[in-house]
């Protein structure tokens, strides 16, 4: 990537892969006891359902040699319900 992102001292770049291979998207995201969160969760709605889509740190991630960067894999999406995604 040639457009990398500032990130601060206490932040990384979590990388979120889909199934297929492609970036599903980049984020500057803040560390959690000084290590990466474990697993990183979007929930969004569609089409009127509220959906949680769940990645988790790939072990097997080549090292890129940039300690800030951790690759994602795509565990899977569940509908949430409700009271889920109220409260």
């Amino acid at each position: 990537m040639t457009d990398e992102p500032e990130v601060p001292d206490n932040h990384y770049l979590a990388v979120l892969m889909n199934p297929d291979g492609t970036v599903y998207a980049e984020i500057v995201t803040s560390l959690v006891d000084g290590a990466p969160a474990d697993p990183i969760r979007d929930v969004t709605t569609v089409g009127g359902q509220t959906v949680e889509s769940v990645w988790r740190p790939d072990p097997d991630a080549p090292d890129e040699g940039v300690d800030y960067r951790v690759i994602y894999r795509y565990i899977g999406t569940g509908e949430l319900g409700e009271e889920s995604a109220e409260g």
